[in-house]
């Protein structure tokens, strides 16, 4: 291959899987989101992440039920990063977070704060 002294510039994308389901009036719910990033064109992924919707505390909640990151927590960080803009453009003021296989030091840095008796965390104020 003849090096051609382009320099391609790593970009990390996200990849949305977006799952919706309607019942048979036509009313839409959301499922869940799977959100992978990765840089453009390359298969590994750097970090994903599971969203739902539940009904947490009287109203739908955006809730990640899983995130991993495969390539340090720096990749965990953008994740967390873009699922903060994602979450306030679709209107939620606050992100929860299962804490099950979560590093609860490294989610505390991140600004979510853990909920008495419950296995989540939640981050009341998205960045603006």
């Amino acid at each position: 291959m003849k090096n051609t002294g382009i320099q391609i510039e790593e970009i990390p994308r996200i990849l949305i899987n977006f799952k919706g389901s309607a019942d048979i009036e036509g009313k839409v719910q959301d499922d869940y989101m799977m959100l992978t990033l990765n840089i453009d064109g390359e298969p590994e992924r750097l970090a994903e992440a599971v969203i739902n919707f539940p009904i947490i505390e009287g109203g739908k909640r955006f809730f990640i039920h899983e995130l991993s990151a495969f390539e340090g927590e720096r990749y965990g960080c953008v994740l967390l990063d873009a699922i903060d803009r994602m979450a306030r453009k679709m209107g939620y003021d606050s992100v929860y977070l299962n804490t099950k296989r979560q590093n609860k030091d490294f989610l505390r840095e991140q600004g979510f704060q853990k909920i008495k008796g419950k296995l989540f965390m939640v981050k009341r104020k998205v960045n603006r």
